[in-house]
């Protein structure tokens, strides 16, 4: 409604707009007025203007609309003058936001809640919390099911509390957003995508990130080759490598990875290209970019976390994380991103030696991890 209101005041008011000029003519020296003139000043002023009255008139609209809503519900004793008030954001449709673990959702009658990725529960003290998807109330407590809706009932003041490192979730109605204190990883995944160096799985929801996945040695391999800023030329490496069971999408990944001694296959003759990755290995990765190698540094892949450890790479918080956890696709963004900064074996680190490479300006990389307002974990 608000969408056809503003499309019909604009074309009405272009029409009166172009009349109006056409009428009024141009000066002595031009009297009429080009349409080049038309379209390309006159319009795009007028459209501007007529924008702005459009904008603040149903804005206007559209708040005494909620506040309407607020005092029927009010009224009706859905909910109280004071829950109400506390839910002081509301979504028109379904609004669409990546959390961390801790962060929560509180809502009111008739909120409802989507999980799209990633763990949530949600509790209340009273009234009820319906599963729209399957048609039942849950009781407090439950976790959310994914590609599921959630809808609060009347007197019912829920908290969506997510779970998991990282979730995402949609929500509709009036809501409170409580964030926590963990680690945020959506953070390290957003300036890692600044600076060039995480793209995601191409997925149309959470910024296609899919922090949520388990990380597979494709994944991990690319990661390290960009880390090292070798990835322009992997894409194309032609050298040909035994691995019967890699897509030709990764095929240059591998085949550089392969011939520069970086990494070997499963078996002979199998890449283990969706096979998940741990910590362990996507660790010897990263030492290796930095310059340390297994057989004159003395470690092997299923010590590389204490040899991290050892050197400065990691923290002892990061290593009992990455020791005790499922290592996902957020652990791997958080290991790149402090990797960035990490010690070479020769002096220097990974970030400096893209710039100097050419593949990332140091302003870039200033600006993006300037957005990073969490610690590590110490």
């Amino acid at each position: 409604m608000k969408k056809r209101l503003l499309s019909l005041l604009l074309s009405a008011g272009l029409l009166i707009g172009v009349a109006l000029a056409v009428a009024l003519g141009g000066s002595a020296s031009d009297p009429l007025i080009s349409l080049r003139y038309l379209e390309d000043t006159y319009q795009a002023s007028l459209l501007q203007q007529v924008q702005g009255k459009v904008n603040a008139k149903s804005d206007a609209v559209y708040q005494g609309a909620l506040n309407h809503l607020k005092e029927a519900m009010i009224s009706k004793g859905m909910v109280t003058r004071e829950t109400i008030g506390n839910a002081n954001l509301y979504a028109d449709g379904f609004l669409e936001m990546r959390l961390k673990k801790g962060d929560t959702i509180s809502g009111i009658t008739g909120t409802s809640v989507f999980l799209l990725a990633g763990q949530v529960s949600v509790s209340f003290s009273k009234g009820a919390v319906i599963n729209v998807t399957v048609g039942k109330t849950v009781p407090s407590g439950t976790a959310l099911a994914g590609w599921q809706r959630y809808l609060a009932g009347e007197n019912t003041v829920p908290n969506f509390v997510v779970q998991s490192d990282t979730a995402v979730i949609s929500v509709d109605g009036y809501y409170k957003l409580q964030k926590s204190n963990a680690t945020d990883y959506n953070q390290l995944a957003e300036a890692l995508y600044k600076m060039g160096l995480f793209k995601g799985k191409g997925l149309d929801y959470g910024s296609g990130y899919a922090l949520e996945d388990k990380a597979n040695r494709i994944e991990g391999l690319i990661m390290f080759l960009r880390l090292l800023g070798k990835e322009k030329e992997a894409l194309a490496c032609q050298t040909p490598h035994p691995f019967t069971d890699v897509p030709a999408w990764c095929n240059g990944y591998v085949a550089y990875a392969y011939e520069k001694g970086y990494t070997n296959g499963v078996s002979e003759t199998a890449f283990g290209t969706y096979r998940e990755i741990g910590a362990k290995e996507y660790v010897t990765f990263l030492l290796r970019a930095l310059g340390y190698q297994e057989e004159t540094d003395g470690f092997q892949w299923s010590t590389s976390l204490d040899k991290a450890k050892e050197l400065g790479v990691l923290t002892k918080g990061e290593h009992t994380m990455l020791s005790t956890t499922q290592f996902t696709r957020a652990q791997m963004v958080y290991v790149s991103y402090y990797g960035l900064s990490a010690e070479e074996k020769a002096g220097g680190s990974l970030l400096n030696l893209l710039i100097e490479q050419g593949i990332l300006s140091s302003r870039k990389a200033k600006s993006a991890m300037a957005t990073v307002t969490g610690t590590r974990i110490s």
